[in-house]
């Protein structure tokens, strides 16, 4: 079984099997994690060989963005919009925190040249929630006559 962001295929055949988490089931139609049937070819693959993000490691991530991100309430609502936007296997999970962070760091340079005030800028939770891949644009000031 390869995993590549998320996404399962059958080492054999390539075939696509689903995304993490699969309901997965034998090749007798009965619910397991242990195994996936690959219906192209007929290979059965092992799921436990896909690596989880575990909690530790979501919170050693999160803490990083937390850092960076300058409003900082609701500390509680923003880990879990943030647990709840990474994949479920590591390497996916691990790649869209790096991500996020990024994103953090270019948006707090835009908040910081518009010289922003704290409370214009949303609560972390509500950020990524609205669609944090999108960055606002920079945008001159209109001067005022």
């Amino acid at each position: 079984m390869t995993n590549k962001n998320g996404h399962v295929y059958c080492d054999s055949c390539g075939n696509y099997l689903g995304d993490l988490p699969l309901m997965l089931h034998d090749e007798h139609g009965h619910p397991t994690r242990s195994m996936v049937y690959c219906p192209l070819c007929g290979n059965v693959l092992s799921y436990d060989d896909v690596p989880v993000a575990k909690e530790s490691d979501i919170d050693e991530w999160f803490t990083f963005c937390w850092k960076i991100y300058p409003r900082k309430s609701s500390r509680v609502s923003a880990r879990k919009a943030f647990a709840y936007k990474l994949p479920k296997d590591y390497e996916g999970a691990h790649q869209k925190a790096q991500r996020i962070y990024r994103t953090i760091a270019k948006q707090v340079q835009i908040w910081t040249e518009r010289d922003q005030s704290e409370e214009f800028i949303p609560y972390m939770s509500s950020w990524l929630n609205a669609n944090f891949e999108t960055v606002q644009k920079k945008t001159k000031r209109r001067k005022t006559k």
